[in-house]
């Protein structure tokens, strides 16, 4: 029988928060609810989280990074800028259905607690970086005058489908169609 490390027992804390959370929402659940899911002490809870807002923060960047991480792609020359466009598109599209739990989680606690979401943190992410700065190679490619804008622009393109995606979850594959093929249209030649 293998015996549990520290960081089995640490996923474990996380994938019980994360699942109440998303089932309870995050003002429901206690740490004892957490630990309880889990199966493990409170005392290991605070060895690795200092209280239950940690954890949530915790999560969400964690998941930030992986999705952010998702959506990036190498600077592919080779690659047009619509083949690129295209990726990053059908790229976030998946991801956002990989880890829809923890989007709406995300999202409604941005709407309830904006706090709770420090965008200057997320901001200092290495991913974050990462992915700002393959969208700005990939919108210098396209020859606007002002990329940061039109990166900025993208960004709340991807927001709002995200948004979208959450509200009208019945099928959204054909919307996501339609808005990727708006977004290409707008920027072809």
């Amino acid at each position: 029988m293998a015996i549990a490390t520290k960081n089995d027992r640490k996923k474990k804390i996380e994938k019980a928060a994360l699942s109440l959370f998303s089932s309870k929402g995050y003002h429901s659940v206690s740490v004892d609810s957490i630990v309880l899911k889990a199966g493990v002490s409170k005392g290991l809870f605070y060895f690795h989280f200092e209280n239950k807002q940690a954890i949530l923060k915790y999560l969400l960047f964690d998941k930030l990074d992986k999705f952010w991480d998702d959506i990036y792609h190498n600077m592919d020359e080779e690659k047009s800028v619509i083949e690129c466009l295209e990726l990053t598109l059908d790229t976030f599209y998946v991801s956002l259905k990989k880890h829809q739990k923890e989007f709406r989680l995300f999202i409604s606690l941005m709407l309830i607690n904006p706090g709770i979401f420090d965008k200057r943190i997320a901001e200092q992410k290495a991913s974050y970086k990462e992915l700002y700065k393959y969208l700005h190679w990939l919108y210098k490619r396209l020859g606007p005058d002002e990329v940061t804008d039109e990166v900025k622009l993208f960004t709340y393109i991807l927001f709002g489908m995200e948004m979208n995606y959450f509200l009208f979850q019945g099928n959204f594959d054909n919307e996501f169609r339609k808005i990727k093929a708006s977004v290409i249209k707008s920027v072809s030649p």
